[in-house]
Formats: structure tokens, C-alpha cells, sequence
């Protein structure tokens, strides 16, 4: 899969590094706040983040092809639409 670099300020955080703090987010239950005060608590990120940084890794590519990879390797048959949307265009298909 092709990524488009994208336009604006370089990123603070690796792609990994994304993909490391929404996993922890979302096995922890946290709110976008708590995770990016957990962040700076436990040196997660060389960078301190905001609770605006947390909630725009669920929209970064390099994100979604991180945990894309690491759900197909541990749930088999993991289908994805181009569109991301979890609809497929045939309704025999599941995810």
C-alpha cells in the first residue's frame, strides 16, 4: 500500500508511536485527555502531545495500515474496504 506523504508541519510522533498510544488508549478505556496526560506521565512519546493529537491518530494512514497488519495477524480472514467504512459492496461479504 502507497501512502501520500502529507502537507503541513511534520508530525512529533512515529507512526508506531501512534499506533502504540491508541492501542494503550483503547485497552485502558481512556478519554483523548487521560491518554495524552498518561503520555507525558510515563514518557511514552519523546514529544508532549494534546488531547487534539490523540484524536487525530484515528484519521493518519500509516496508523491504520499499522493496526490493520497487526488485526490481520491475529484475526484471520480480516477484510477491508477501500472506503473504510466497514460496508461491502455485496452483502454476502463480512468483515
Amino acid at each position: 500500500m502507497k501512502i501520500k506523504e502529507e502537507q503541513g508541519r511534520k508530525s512529533k510522533l512515529t507512526p508506531q508511536e501512534k499506533a502504540y498510544i491508541l492501542i494503550i488508549k483503547e485497552y485502558l478505556g481512556l478519554s483523548n485527555r487521560e491518554t495524552a496526560e498518561l503520555a507525558s506521565l510515563l514518557n511514552l512519546t519523546k514529544e508532549e502531545i494534546s488531547y487534539k493529537t490523540v484524536e487525530r491518530l484515528y484519521s493518519h494512514p500509516h496508523v491504520f495500515v499499522i493496526l490493520y497488519n497487526l488485526l490481520s495477524k491475529t484475526v484471520g480472514g480480516l477484510k477491508v474496504d477501500a472506503v473504510m467504512d466497514g460496508l461491502f459492496p455485496s452483502s454476502d461479504q463480512a468483515l
